[in-house]
């Protein structure tokens, strides 16, 4: 898991702690679920954080941030596809999640559909310029399509 996926999850730690702190969401069940389910996740508990995911989902379907999850929890399991799915869906949800195109993308690189990654990284670089991730990921995919001069330069 790269370091802006560890970065986001322990913001998500952070939230659900606060707002929880604060009485604000635990009283729903699709919350409470879903801070579970990170906290498998971060204990490397995927089976156990995907079935609490789904769960969640079932009780709030447009939640982004349990779609977000199950993404990395594909990407964690190399299911390609469906981590493309998840992180389809956040950007389905919020279109200027910039790390929903970044992942979007690293999904894609890793099924070999390079041309594809590369539009990916480029929105998600084009939601956020200084996403270093999204600018190896665009370099990686057009070295792989074979422009290895404009990969060199995003590098």
């Amino acid at each position: 898991m790269g370091r802006s996926s560890v970065l986001t999850l322990s913001v998500l730690v952070v939230l659900f702690a606060a707002l929880r702190a604060r009485g604000e969401i635990w009283e729903d069940p699709a919350y409470e679920k879903l801070a579970k389910a990170v906290e498998l996740f971060n204990a490397k508990e995927l089976d156990a954080a995907e079935k609490l995911v789904g769960e969640s989902l079932a009780l709030y379907e447009s939640n982004i941030l349990a779609h977000y999850l199950l993404g990395e929890i594909h990407l964690e399991k190399e299911q390609w596809a469906a981590a493309l799915k998840d992180y389809a869906r956040t950007t389905e949800l919020y279109p200027n999640f910039a790390e929903g195109h970044r992942k979007t993308g690293v999904a894609l690189a890793s099924m070999k559909e390079y041309g594809k990654g590369a539009a990916a990284f480029q929105k998600a670089l084009s939601l956020n310029g200084d996403d270093t991730e999204a600018l190896k990921g665009l370099a990686l995919c057009t070295g792989e399509l074979g422009n290895t001069e404009l990969a060199i330069q995003y590098y």
